[in-house]
């Protein structure tokens, strides 16, 4: 949407992936394999997701409603959006420049490890770019808003504070 020049507001990007090369591998396979022979390597990769949110970093009562929030995702569907999304991501063009020459206030938050990874050169990009912040959470961190809450709403709330 910041890329479209359709909107104009501040933005906080949690955890994207700009380019195929920020994505896991697995995940890419599982994909593209899932696109070939049917959905059941997806439907295997969601049957893991419950048992990977098991070891997410929040509160036992919030867990049990990620892993049965994870439970709702439906194999075919999965494969059809994360198929157009690397799709997307794999186009010949460079999103973090992109953004950088939005003029658009952008807040881009990652983990050091897991969640939302970027290339060095995405971040010299993003870094330069005098209207875009580059937050990295320490640590590995695979769900950013469930693991990583208190620093997530400070990151929310510096953007809306922007937007007054």
């Amino acid at each position: 949407m910041v890329l479209s020049g359709q909107f104009k507001g501040p933005v906080v990007l949690l955890g994207i992936s700009m380019t195929t090369a920020d994505e896991a591998r697995f995940f890419r396979a599982v994909v593209r394999a899932s696109q070939k022979v049917g959905s059941w390597p997806m439907a295997m990769l969601l049957r893991l997701l419950p048992l990977m949110a098991k070891s997410a970093k929040t509160s036992r009562t919030h867990k049990k409603e990620l892993i049965e929030d994870l439970k709702q995702n439906r194999a075919a569907d999965a494969v059809r959006v994360t198929g157009e999304y690397l799709d997307h991501i794999a186009a010949a063009r460079d999103p973090a420049a992109e953004l950088a020459a939005s003029g658009n206030p952008a807040w881009v938050v990652h983990a050091e490890k897991g969640d939302g990874g970027l290339t060095p050169a995405e971040r010299a990009t993003l870094e330069s770019a005098p209207h875009v912040t580059v937050v990295t959470i320490p640590g590995a961190v695979f769900f950013l808003p469930d693991e990583a809450p208190q620093k997530t709403a400070e990151v929310i709330a510096a953007a809306l504070e922007h937007a007054s």
